[in-house]
């Protein structure tokens, strides 16, 4: 376990799962509103279900890797991180596509998930830019 005592580990996984429901509402919220722009038809409780439905088993699977190197002590290579990132986002994508498809949107190409999920990542750079400017780093 490297040189966490039990104390310290407690509260990383603490705190690792705070963070876990705080990513997951706030992903849902956002990614919600997103979904509104391009199914206008679809009510927004709706969406905001598929867009859980979809986000949350993405990242239960990614707080379980996480929960894993906390008790293992291994860290997961930064190469691995951006493709999983980056499938994991798919994953998402398709998803959300997949529970509005169920629900009689149609699925053209590029669908929902698709166009939601390329605006997130849009959104997320704007973000990290802007910050980055602010704290002029």
């Amino acid at each position: 376990m490297g040189n966490l005592g039990p104390g310290s580990i407690a509260a990383t996984l603490e705190a690792m799962f705070l963070y876990f429901l705080a990513t997951l509402v706030g992903s849902t919220a956002i990614s919600a509103v997103l979904a509104k722009l391009f199914a206008r038809q679809v009510p927004f409780l709706r969406l905001v279900i598929s867009c859980f439905k979809a986000f949350a088993p993405v990242l239960l699977l990614a707080l379980v890797i996480g929960i894993a190197g906390v008790l293992t002590g291994m860290r997961m290579s930064s190469a691995l991180t951006t493709p999983l990132t980056f499938a994991g986002q798919c994953a998402v994508g398709w998803l959300i596509t997949r529970d509005l498809k169920s629900q009689g949107v149609p699925a053209n190409f590029p669908g929902v998930g698709a166009k939601v999920m390329t605006c997130f990542i849009v959104l997320t750079l704007v973000v990290v830019v802007v910050v980055i400017v602010a704290l002029g780093a």
